[in-house]
């Protein structure tokens, strides 16, 4: 009787001594190792005895042979890479080797090979599996070059080109220049990039400035050469620059010219902001004006009318002291601008002129081509005014909502409502169509206030819901949009009214709700 180790090692009896045949024979207790393998027992012939397991000795000599089994290990892949799925456990033999899986492939990134922890060279994939093993994927970013695009002939950048990497931020970034004109960032595919922006363009590419021309305030006085008082109410508009300029100066009752050449202040819009006076003195058998009454009537519209329903640009603007004066009065003529600029562009093409019968709106004026191209498509009807569209004068609730009523498409509607508005007032059809419309408002009291002067954040509201610019809440709105001093408060009514009308962005609908996608 004799063992076998096999290739293991432990202190067991090369011969375990004599037995006669039919002696009953019990299987030694003995500790055996072999690296990588499972002692599984001792074979003879077929059969596999454990330690005290007992057998019939047979008529000859017995050699108990150590069974091994090799033992496996699993070998397990870690892709390291979002949005990349790891490779298959495999289960290895022991001596045996790993099969190399295929290299994983990541945007922006070199693939560098499988690496154990702590271990500085790939692994190697005819190396032996002798335990459980962990493989690494090592990944080396890409650089690409990004190079600066000015934008425009005229514009200069110190850098036009730099290396940046994948995944890393950008780094700085060099400013252009441009005359009379202010950098607003780099973008790339309509995406403002910023040194912090994380480079996600797996290839080289190209940063465009974006550029707005340098706008300032052209400020007229009108006042008593004697006393300095005002005469006249003082006109300012924001001009950009090289923008031609020509305003007539206003009839004053009482007043002349102190100086003929004030009659009209004219000239280019500069690099600063400019302010004129002209000055008045009395006259000597005094002088007066006629005050006529708002124009307006609907009629059946060429069915091109329209407003610019899709393009959410700022149709207003706010004042150089940062405030927007949403409870100011607004004028006639500055409705009658931001009616021309919310038209839709075919409308404007079908109607546009500056030819006008209102005798105090005359060529030069710097309203003349909205208020004719408003008369031309019957937005301004004169019926009541003896040929005066009086520019100057603020606007009523009634006329604004006159005017709008225009675009609605309707000829009639039944009569909205208001108590204060009867069936015989001169603009009860076009409220009950701008009502209908959803486009204005009464009062809780259950009067619109049809003779009141609107207010600038009233116009600002009746042109939004004609053009469907509806956010519902703050929240809608975005951070780095144009705020005002004087409209910081996010509970006033009109807040989002103004916000919506002075920031150009873009936009996603649900329904009517309205939420801003990008500032322009």
């Amino acid at each position: 009787m004799s063992y076998d180790v096999n290739g293991g090692t432990g202190d067991v009896p090369a011969t375990s001594g004599y037995y006669l045949e039919g002696e009953l024979y019990t299987v030694a207790d003995v500790v055996l190792s072999r690296d990588g393998y499972t002692f599984k027992g001792w074979k003879l012939g077929e059969m596999t005895y454990q330690a005290g397991k007992e057998f019939d000795m047979p008529g000859e000599n017995v050699t108990l042979v150590a069974n091994w089994e090799a033992n496996t290990y699993e070998v397990t892949f870690n892709v390291k890479m979002d949005g990349l799925t790891n490779p298959a456990t495999q289960n290895v033999e022991h001596g045996e080797h790993a099969t190399k899986p295929e290299d994983p492939s990541q945007d922006g990134y070199k693939f560098l090979g499988w690496f154990e922890e702590g271990v500085a060279e790939a692994f190697d994939f005819n190396t032996e599996i002798t335990k459980d093993t962990t493989l690494t994927a090592k990944w080396e970013a890409n650089t690409y070059t990004v190079t600066f695009d000015p934008n425009a002939d005229d514009a200069t950048v110190s850098q036009t080109s730099k290396e940046v990497t994948f995944d890393a931020p950008y780094g700085d970034l060099p400013t252009p220049t441009r005359a009379h004109h202010t950098f607003k960032g780099w973008y790339l595919d309509g995406n403002k990039i910023t040194a912090t922006d994380t480079v996600k363009k797996a290839e080289n590419h190209t940063l465009k400035a974006d550029w707005s021309i340098n706008s300032h305030w052209l400020t007229i006085k009108y006042l008593d050469k004697r006393t300095g008082k005002e005469v006249a109410t003082e006109y300012s508009v924001e001009l950009a620059y090289n923008t031609p300029y020509e305003k007539e100066s206003p009839d004053v009752k009482g007043y002349k010219l102190y100086n003929q050449n004030d009659a009209t202040i004219s000239g280019t819009m500069g690099d600063s902001d400019v302010t004129c006076t002209v000055y008045y003195v009395r006259k000597s058998n005094g002088g007066g004006v006629t005050v006529i009454e708002s124009p307006n009537k609907v009629k059946p519209k060429a069915a091109e009318l329209a407003l610019n329903t899709d393009d959410h640009f700022a149709f207003v603007n706010g004042y150089p002291d940062g405030t927007v004066k949403p409870t100011g009065d607004v004028t006639r003529a500055e409705v009658a601008a931001i009616l021309y600029r919310v038209m839709d562009a075919d409308c404007v093409k079908t109607y546009e002129t500056t030819r006008c019968s209102f005798s105090d709106v005359v060529r030069g004026d710097w309203f003349n081509l909205y208020v004719a191209t408003l008369e031309n498509a019957d937005v301004i009807v004169d019926t009541r005014t003896n040929g005066k569209f009086r520019p100057n004068d603020a606007i009523t609730r009634a006329e604004l909502a006159s005017m709008i009523a225009q675009f609605a498409g309707l000829e009639s509607a039944s009569a909205a409502k208001f108590n204060d508005v009867g069936s015989r007032y001169w603009a009860a059809e076009e409220i009950a169509i701008a009502a209908k419309m959803g486009w204005i408002n009464g009062y809780p009291d259950g009067s619109f206030r049809p003779d009141a002067t609107i207010t600038r954040a009233e116009m600002m509201a009746m042109i939004n819901r004609a053009l469907g610019r509806t956010p519902k809440s703050a929240d809608d709105l975005l951070s780095g949009m144009k705020t005002w001093r004087d409209n910081a408060n996010v509970n006033a009514w009109y807040y989002l009214d103004v916000q919506e009308a002075t920031n150009s962005h873009t936009y996603t609908k649900s329904g009517t709700h309205e939420t801003w996608k990008k500032l322009r």
